[in-house]
């Protein structure tokens, strides 16, 4: 940036003016060259750390070390994708399910159901987490047990009763 400090304060001729007048106007052109240089200052300090180049931003953008292997779905009621690293992932959606919750449970009524997963998906199961979806209230699911091969949800409510149900579960694991 060019620097800002040549601009001059106005004088007047040395005949119209006073010593005190001079005095003042060098005082002025110090502090106008000053005040001057500290907007220079900050004007680079700004560009510099605005003007950033391809790379520098490139370093700062994570790097997913991973990519995806395979999708699949069953076209109904799940959807998987394997990563190249060994992870899965499933999202699985039942069809209605119609479910009697009878089992007295202390206070609180029950009823198991078990979600069958794709054959050959999972080597191991790291995480499962499984809702319910009901259009009469009072009713959740806790999960009780997960396998390569299936989920066993509780189904757990407030009342005795014959309640359709969907279930959602998402699930992580190992492939290879």
């Amino acid at each position: 940036m060019k620097a800002l400090d040549t601009i001059r304060y106005p004088k007047l001729s040395r005949l119209e003016r006073d010593m005190h007048e001079r005095q003042f106007d060098d005082i002025n052109q110090f502090r106008l060259n000053n005040n001057f240089k500290k907007i220079e200052d900050a004007i680079d300090e700004v560009e510099e750390s605005i003007v950033r180049t391809t790379e520098e931003i490139k370093g700062e953008i994570p790097v997913m070390d991973d990519s995806v292997a395979e999708i699949g779905t069953d076209g109904l009621t799940y959807k998987y994708v394997k990563w190249d690293s060994g992870f899965c992932e499933l999202w699985m959606t039942s069809l209605t399910t119609t479910k009697s919750v009878s089992t007295a449970l202390g206070s609180l009524y029950s009823a198991e159901q078990t979600l069958n997963l794709p054959a050959d998906l999972f080597t191991s199961v790291e995480t499962c987490v499984a809702t319910i979806e009901s259009a009469t209230h009072g009713y959740w699911s806790q999960v009780t047990d997960v396998s390569t091969t299936d989920i066993d949800v509780l189904v757990i409510g407030a009342e005795s009763a014959t309640v359709d149900l969907v279930f959602h579960a998402y699930v992580t694991g190992e492939w290879k």
